[in-house]
């Protein structure tokens, strides 16, 4: 993931963060490495991302992480806990920028914008989530 980021001089727009009124996202921090290492190790994180990485990745991971551009710790704004990771990968399938997250098991839960929408009501856009996030597994 973080092997494929490009060099900081290439992003015009880094460092960024990204407020709303529960969560930020902001570029990794030193005190966040714990919590996101937790995310490439955790086999039901990284249940439909060819599972846990190996130990020796994690550490070279941990080393690169802080600061990389396109990077984002989730941090929710209430009490400044890690819930997650965000990075937009430039150049991804078929040349397209990817977005992809990762969130920590015990904020699966919480009503995060992205399972609140779309509202129950819109059955055929439901169906193009669901179908959405099977193409993603």
């Amino acid at each position: 993931m973080l092997a494929y980021m490009p060099d900081v001089s290439a992003v015009a727009f880094w460092p960024a963060s990204l407020p709303t009124s529960r969560l930020v996202l902001r570029p990794i921090e030193p005190p966040d490495v714990p919590e996101i290492a937790r995310l490439w190790t955790h086999p039901e994180v990284r249940r439909y991302l060819g599972g846990p990485v190996a130990e020796q990745t994690v550490r070279e991971r941990e080393g690169a992480c802080v600061g990389a551009p396109g990077a984002f710790s989730v941090v929710r704004q209430e009490d400044g806990v890690v819930v997650g990771l965000v990075a937009v990968e430039p150049g991804g399938r078929g040349g397209r920028t990817e977005v992809s997250y990762q969130f920590l098991p015990e904020y699966w839960a919480a009503a995060t914008p992205v399972s609140q929408w779309p509202p129950p009501s819109t059955g055929p856009r439901r169906r193009c989530l669901r179908k959405c996030r099977a193409w993603s597994r």
